[in-house]
């Protein structure tokens, strides 16, 4: 299997403070510029509203579905097939997608393996998964951890509609524990690529948020270990 590592250049620090949904676009400029995006594509985890970047895939598919364990995948907007329930367990059917992806959503899945099992089997030949993350390396990732175990993560999400209320595990968010996970499921490759983002400062009262910036002038912003955002593509065998 063939695996590289790549940084997205999304600017310097003051850029980066500026625009910070730089990410979004590079992400879904990727997903268009794949062949897949016109054959049949499966959103997973879509919620009930497309995202800025999936209307113009929706678009372009020949077949748009869509997958997420809430009832408000009933609310999403012009799916041709649509299931309530997580992808492990949801009737999708096998070797049929051209394309899939999960846009921050594989933070909330509790066991890989059956995850990538799941996906190997509904991609064609050829078919690619695509998926944004935050990096399990990075700080954000145990803040959020420590959030959960003191209860506070809800309170703040209640606060703020940018926190997610559900719970994250980080077992998908690392090449090193993606890698073990897909191993002998037959991808063809894998490419890991790094994005800086510097939202991360909205779970921190105010009186701390000085810790994020001064992580992010340091090392968030310039060096791809130390980066926010994981995106990763993983190539079924032909």
């Amino acid at each position: 299997m063939l695996v590289t590592h790549e940084k997205i250049d999304l600017g310097d620090y003051s850029h980066l403070r500026i625009d910070r949904s730089g990410y979004q676009q590079a992400f879904w400029e990727r997903l268009l510029a794949e062949p897949g995006a016109a054959g049949r594509v499966l959103n997973v985890g879509c919620g009930p509203r497309p995202q800025p970047g999936e209307v113009e895939l929706q678009r372009r598919a020949a077949q748009f579905d869509g997958v997420d364990p809430s009832p408000v995948v009933l609310d999403y907007p012009g799916l041709a097939q649509r299931w309530q329930g997580t992808l492990e367990c949801a009737p999708v059917p096998e070797n049929a997608y051209d394309l899939a992806w999960a846009y921050n959503v594989v933070e909330h899945v509790e066991r890989a393996r059956p995850f990538f099992e799941k996906v190997k089997v509904l991609l064609k030949r050829g078919g690619v998964f695509w998926a944004l993350t935050p990096h399990g390396h990075h700080p954000f990732c145990n803040a959020v951890k420590l959030l959960q175990v003191l209860r506070l993560k809800q309170r703040i999400a209640e606060r703020d509609e940018g926190i997610n209320k559900i719970p994250s595990y980080y077992r998908l968010n690392t090449s090193s524990q993606i890698q073990r996970a897909i191993g002998d499921l037959g991808f063809a490759s894998a490419r890991f690529y790094y994005l800086p983002c510097m939202q991360w400062n909205r779970a921190f009262p105010r009186a701390l948020r000085f810790a994020p910036r001064t992580y992010d002038y340091l090392l968030g912003a310039r060096i791809k270990r130390f980066m926010l955002l994981l995106a990763y593509r993983l190539e079924a065998a032909d």
